[in-house]
């Protein structure tokens, strides 16, 4: 199909000439296009669970299909083509949507989190109105005493000797500066002292099976989960992250520390099909890496329980290291995600100089073996590796 170029002079008489805009994204930040064609009073066609698409009100004009749903996306076209409706009220659709209005909505949000903004059991008092559609106004969840109902906690998983060690220490870290938030422990057996124990069978040597769990297995009243591996500890208090969900991110996550940030830091002798599945799913390796060990996000959703699932099916291809698989399950089930700086998971041997906001990170400390695994870590010779460690482990010990 030839291409033509226009210049931003030119866009709005481009789009006045539309008489439908289709929007086919699966994976946008805006997107903005639909925006454009509404204030230029035109009919849109746009996908479901796709960037701030959600937000725009149900009003004629703007017709929904199911994202990815070449069928659906034909059945609302056909909708649109057929219907009547005023371009006055699709523009106004995009009011709220200005430079002024961005820049009032962000100023609010900041100040709430700032604490700059009076909040009275838990609600911020009044409503915002967008467009037709009234905004629920944001809620912050007050902590409460351990145990009492809290519909927070932290979900940490512990199998074998080095990571059950590492967990105490982490356990110990939360009660000294976060005693209010209930610890749900994963393991075989209990570690002792956590509020929630779930049992798991112990089936691959770095525990990721059950960490992917972590959305089915939390207690059913936690609505904001803080995952932290067991080789973490908590200097400071954390409950920002616990914030951030309750004030409407669904997925909260830090930065891999590696020197190089994109997926091309990802890549190990043992994972080249893994690297070249992830090129090829993604389009390139210049995407940001993501680390696995520190992540929040929102209980009681159906985006998010999707976005799990499909985490554990792209982890259970390879069955290796993580970081490769939620970065294609977040490309495939994307989910409003703050993304965060290393400040909030801090590794000592790669972030010399950054001062933490809390959370320390010491990677190894909990592994128990040593050495490159070369295939799947549930693999007899992952097991292998692993009963290796464990006799020199005990060997040492004894001398």
């Amino acid at each position: 199909m030839p291409m033509k170029r226009y210049t931003w002079a030119e866009m709005p008489a481009f789009f006045q000439g539309l008489d439908v805009f289709v929007c086919p994204s699966r994976v946008e930040g805006g997107p903005m296009p639909v925006l454009e064609a509404l204030a230029c009073g035109v009919r849109v066609v746009l996908p479901r669970g796709v960037g701030i698409l959600d937000e725009l009100p149900d009003v004629p004009g703007i017709h929904r299909y199911e994202r990815g749903s070449a069928k659906g996306l034909v059945a609302a076209l056909g909708a649109a083509v057929s219907e009547t409706f005023e371009r006055v009220a699709l523009r106004a659709v995009t009011e709220p949507y200005s430079v002024a209005g961005w820049c009032e909505a962000h100023a609010g949000m900041l100040s709430i989190l700032l604490g700059e903004e009076q909040v009275d059991a838990g609600i911020v008092e009044g409503e915002a109105m967008r467009g037709t559609q009234r905004v629920p106004a944001i809620k912050v969840v007050k902590p409460v005493a351990r145990g009492t109902g809290s519909t927070r906690g932290i979900y940490v998983v512990a199998f074998g000797g080095p990571s059950r060690k590492s967990a105490k220490r982490l356990l110990a870290s939360i009660r000294k500066h976060m005693p209010d938030i209930p610890v749900c422990v994963c393991g075989a057996t209990k570690l002792g002292g956590e509020d929630v124990f779930v049992r798991q069978p112990d089936s691959d040597v770095g525990g990721r099976r059950a960490k992917l769990k972590a959305y089915e297995l939390s207690p059913a009243e936690w609505k904001a989960v803080l995952y932290l591996d067991a080789d973490t500890e908590v200097v400071a208090p954390i409950y920002r992250f616990f914030e951030w969900i309750e004030v409407g991110w669904e997925f909260v996550i830090c930065k891999d520390p590696h020197l190089m940030d994109t997926m091309h830091s990802f890549e190990r002798r043992n994972n080249k099909r893994e690297l070249a599945q992830i090129q090829q799913e993604i389009r390139t390796l210049h995407a940001l890496q993501i680390n696995g060990g520190v992540w929040a996000f929102r209980h009681h959703n159906e985006r998010v329980a999707r976005f799990f699932q499909r985490w554990q099916q792209e982890w259970e291809e390879y069955a290796q290291r993580d970081q490769g698989a939620l970065l294609r399950a977040l490309y495939a089930d994307p989910l409003k995600t703050l993304w965060l700086g290393n400040e909030w998971n801090t590794f000592p041997k790669y972030c010399k100089g950054l001062e933490t906001a809390g959370l320390m990170h010491y990677p190894g400390d909990a592994r128990r073996w040593k050495g490159m695994i070369p295939g799947r870590i549930d693999s007899p010779e992952a097991w292998g590796m692993v009963r290796q460690f464990e006799r020199e482990h005990g060997a040492r010990r004894k001398k």
